[in-house]
């Protein structure tokens, strides 16, 4: 796998209701040829 999307969701609890005031999504990218998860120098 080269890359991953992720989602996240932040929720504030007031008087025991939730309420969603943010979203965000973003994309996480390999790079190099390695693929061990080793930084390369």
């Amino acid at each position: 796998m080269t890359h991953a999307t992720c989602q996240c969701d932040v929720f504030v609890t007031d008087g025991g209701a939730e309420r969603l005031v943010a979203v965000a999504q973003g994309t996480i990218t390999r790079i190099g040829e390695g693929g061990s998860g080793e930084p390369h120098a």
